[in-house]
């Protein structure tokens, strides 16, 4: 049931005008126009760089209007070859075509790319790791682990200040994983990083960087000013999302879409091999795009009579 609110529910329209984190309005804003909460976790099958790639924008291309945006791992594709530089770079040639392709979708259709790298690391190493590599701080957002504290959030926040970039970070405050170290106080001190509070008690405001939280829990990320409900300014999302909960051989605990949007009160699913994995991607997508909008407009409907029973009461 979702909670109740003093104020009348806002829409993912509302909340866009409400943040200060352009990577928080990219999300609410195509969650509005184009009616889903559904990100896509590109986690295809293990096979050579060529296959991975031309599955991975397969899946994109033929879903891009079903979704907010698409997660990935680029690392998970092989790029290099120790007994082979042809090899190495033909596959440095796709990841490339790959990552400007994705770029594309982001740019021209307002498609969020989420890369899941989940820093974890000092405040300087992060932030050369983030002009590196892939160049993620052109083109992705990015997942943070809390671990290294709020200086490592303050790295990536100064490389996203000095280019005025339009990507931004999410705090992964858990796990989707049975057995993780992320206990309650783990995920209090993650909450109050997000809100602004280090592990000292010193506050800093990094939001229009940090627009975002990673998380399995009900949401302790609240405002002031919107007792009842999250804080509308940020972004929340969930990952291990598939039709019927559940766990695999490995760990990995799925909740369905009713239980993120309703219960949890996530604003976004992130859903990988329901869709990757699916005969039809396109018909999968349609499908949890559905549901996770079946869900979020229950939630609205909800915080709506929850709201006027309160007000009549005034």
């Amino acid at each position: 049931m979702a909670a109740v609110s003093l104020r009348a529910p806002l829409t993912y329209g509302d909340r866009a005008a409400l943040t200060s984190s352009e990577m928080a309005k990219g999300y609410f804003t195509r969650a509005e126009m184009q009616k889903t909460n559904l990100i896509v976790a590109l986690d295809v099958k293990e096979a050579s760089s060529d296959v991975m790639t031309q599955q991975m924008w397969d899946i994109a291309s033929k879903t891009t209007e079903h979704v907010l945006g698409f997660k990935i791992h680029m690392t998970r594709i092989p790029l290099f070859d120790l007994s082979s530089a042809e090899r190495s770079r033909d596959n440095f040639a796709k990841h490339l075509s790959l990552m400007q392709a994705l770029q594309r979708l982001g740019s021209d259709r307002g498609v969020r790319i989420l890369a899941d790298e989940k820093y974890a690391d000092g405040g300087e190493t992060t932030r050369v790791k983030y002009l590196g590599g892939y160049e993620f701080y052109k083109w992705a957002d990015v997942t943070i682990q809390a671990t290294p504290g709020a200086d490592q959030i303050k790295g990536l926040r100064s490389v996203s200040q000095e280019h005025r970039t339009k990507q931004g970070g999410f705090l992964v405050t858990d796990m989707s994983f049975a057995g993780n170290l992320c206990s309650p106080d783990y995920r209090k001190v993650a909450f109050a990083m997000h809100k602004g509070i280090d592990t000292e008690g010193n506050a800093y405001d990094y939001s229009d960087f940090l627009g975002g939280v990673v998380t399995q829990y009900p949401i302790e990320d609240v405002h002031p000013d919107y007792p009842g409900i999250p804080n509308p300014m940020r972004f929340h999302a969930t990952p291990g999302v598939q039709e019927k909960p559940g766990r695999d051989k490995l760990g990995q605990i799925f909740n369905t879409p009713e239980h993120v949007i309703e219960t949890l009160l996530s604003d976004g699913m992130i859903v990988g091999r329901g869709v990757a994995f699916a005969p039809d991607p396109i018909v999968a997508a349609k499908i949890f795009q559905k549901l996770g909008m079946d869900a979020y407009n229950n939630r609205q409907e909800c915080q709506r009579v929850a709201y006027e029973q309160a007000a009549s009461k005034l």
